[in-house]
């Protein structure tokens, strides 16, 4: 199945869980819960490898489930993750937990960013950053840090559909894309 396609039906199980939560008022403990289930796919071949598989049947992995998680995770989760097994939708929990993130940082008023910079920002820094693009949006914003020496210095800002980019090396291929245009319209025109 293709990321997109995944994505999209990902949103669409996210969607059921996320109203079914905010009525139950589980979201915060099943956001946690999807992110850890989510982690043990990403990090677990074994279990991805279950989950996947065709040769075990969606029965047989339904009751996996509710054996392993009954009593470890809140009863809507455990009856969330039937409902995927009965669907063969299990291998779909990352992009599941991804989307139920959004829907409640965007229900709290929260937005997720990405700041890159080519040396690695100090709590401080990242934390005074945050703050500065929290009231610049009207929204809590929290920022994960990402280290890129290619952009030389400065940084590249990524917040919902915003991209700021302040880098050393965008400023010298505007640069450098200016010299090329002024020396270009001095050149004597052919024509004459």
């Amino acid at each position: 199945m293709g990321s997109d396609s995944a994505q999209s039906i990902g949103v669409v199980y996210a969607e059921a869980l996320f109203e079914l939560a905010q009525e139950r008022q589980l979201s915060s403990q099943v956001r946690g819960e999807l992110e850890q289930l989510a982690e043990l796919e990403r990090e677990n071949e074994q279990w991805n490898l279950f989950l996947e598989s065709p040769a075990v049947r969606r029965e047989e992995k339904k009751a996996a489930v509710l054996r392993i998680f009954s009593g470890k995770v809140s009863e809507l989760t455990v009856d969330f993750l039937a409902v995927l097994a009965d669907k063969g939708r299990l291998g779909l929990l990352p992009e599941i937990a991804e989307s139920f993130v959004a829907m409640k940082d965007q229900a709290a008023g929260r937005v997720r960013g990405v700041i890159t910079t080519a040396v690695e920002l100090a709590q401080e820094e990242q934390a005074r950053l945050a703050e500065q693009i929290s009231r610049a949006l009207q929204k809590e914003v929290i920022l994960q840090a990402k280290v890129d020496e290619s952009i030389i210095g400065g940084m590249v800002l990524k917040v919902e559909d915003l991209r700021f980019d302040a880098t050393v090396k965008r400023k010298l291929e505007n640069f450098s894309r200016k010299l090329k245009e002024r020396a270009l319209g001095q050149l004597p025109s052919l024509a004459e």
